[in-house]
């Protein structure tokens, strides 16, 4: 599937122009904030990588009832059908 001129240039430029104006706005006294609280900022990483994927895998579990594997193959497509299917069996 072909991207057109949004997704290929304009998005990905804007978060380019987000992230850069983010990055040069720090200063070293938040950087030593992130070592004088490393508490707030472990929450923080712990609700970002684990909390926030695993609410997304609940929703959609919850809203399409598609199986763990037919998930995963979105994300990870080597999966052959038949591999799908044996893993599917393997769940119920």
């Amino acid at each position: 599937m072909q991207g057109d001129l949004i997704t290929t240039a304009l998005l990905p430029a804007g978060l380019m122009f987000i992230m850069f104006a983010l990055g040069i706005s720090l200063t070293v006294a938040d950087f030593k904030r992130v070592f004088r609280y490393p508490r707030a900022f472990s929450v923080g990483v712990i609700c970002h990588f684990i909390l926030l994927p695993g609410a997304v895998y609940g929703v959609l579990m919850y809203a399409s009832g598609i199986a763990f594997v037919f998930i995963i193959r979105r994300v990870i497509p080597p999966f052959t059908r038949s591999e799908a299917a044996a893993a599917q069996a393997a769940l119920h």
